[in-house]
């Protein structure tokens, strides 16, 4: 198909459907080409809970030559916050084990420094997805020929053999738009895979004695923590006692933190109540009650997933 063809038969060239890092990546990709894109989402906004807790080195390599390394690495922790990985027997208790790791700071000079086959420009940078999205999102709109448009969810897609078309809910309308193509960056449960039947396969709810099978989080805010654990700060924190096993890694450097654990036989995720999250928490926290220093401060408080 021409590019006159295209433009007469189809409303952009390219519709992406999820505002996910997949996708944003790909809209800058092609927006950076003059490639017409359309981006739907039907989340109002990117993440705003945090999802995975570091970026590795790949992937910031893809970000320096975007130009946008060193915007990222201002998100997260603090350019001279340690990112150690922290065993303890619980939170507030014995430390067992340390792994000292460098700073922001520390690794951009490191970088420099390194050689032979490991040698990279970027080193990993410890920063919760939310916060990448933000960035990718701001680096998308900013190109001519990229729509983002988030709050749209897509009810429907059909391949027509010269254009696809798509049913979206835009300002509480449902519209139909045409496209030369359609790429789902929407997740294992995606729309675009289910339309093309490709199955998602891989290993799922296998269930290991530690971090295994039914996982729960929680994101909260305790401003008061780490004093409560006096110990060296650290990016993530693991703790191995017989009421409950889990990791807890730090969002901003200061008060917010996401705790994830392995559910026991007798937990139902989806019933779990602010109070059973408390207590799991202090489970790994001190071993008894419900955690004191958890949860205070202005919303998120607590989100439990």
């Amino acid at each position: 198909m021409t590019k006159d063809t295209q433009n007469q038969a189809t409303d952009t060239g390219v519709i992406i459907i999820g505002g996910g890092p997949c996708g944003l990546m790909l809209a800058i990709e092609l927006g950076r080409r003059e490639v017409p894109v359309i981006l739907f989402d039907q989340n109002p906004s990117t993440s705003t809970d945090p999802k995975g807790n570091a970026i590795q080195a790949r992937t910031m390599e893809h970000f320096r030559r975007l130009g946008i390394a060193d915007v990222i690495r201002t998100k997260g922790l603090p350019r001279d916050f340690p990112t150690d990985i922290v065993y303890f027997t619980r939170y507030t208790k014995h430390e067992l084990a340390r792994f000292r790791l460098p700073t922001s700071n520390e690794a951009r000079e490191l970088a420099k420094t390194l050689s032979g086959s490991w040698s990279t420009p970027e080193l990993p940078h410890r920063c919760t997805q939310m916060l990448v999205e933000q960035v990718l999102r701001q680096e998308a709109e900013k190109l001519p020929s990229v729509s983002v448009r988030f709050g749209c969810p897509v009810s429907a897609v059909e391949d027509t053999g010269r254009h696809v078309s798509v049913s979206v809910m835009q300002a509480d309308q449902m519209k139909r738009l045409k496209c030369a193509y359609l790429i789902g960056c929407d997740g294992a449960r995606s729309l675009v895979r289910r339309h093309l039947r490709v199955s998602y396969g891989g290993e799922s709810g296998n269930v290991r004695d530690f971090m295994g099978g039914r996982m729960h989080a929680i994101y909260f805010r305790a401003p008061q923590l780490f004093s409560e654990m006096n110990v060296d700060p650290a990016w993530m924190y693991w703790t191995f006692n017989a009421d409950r096993r889990s990791f807890m890694a730090t969002v901003n450097g200061r008060d917010e933190f996401v705790f994830h654990t392995q559910l026991k036989v007798d937990e139902a995720d989806r019933e779990i109540t602010e109070i059973d999250a408390r207590r799991m928490f202090a489970q790994g926290e001190h071993g008894v009650g419900v955690s004191k220093t958890v949860i205070f401060g202005r919303v998120p408080q607590i989100v439990s997933r």
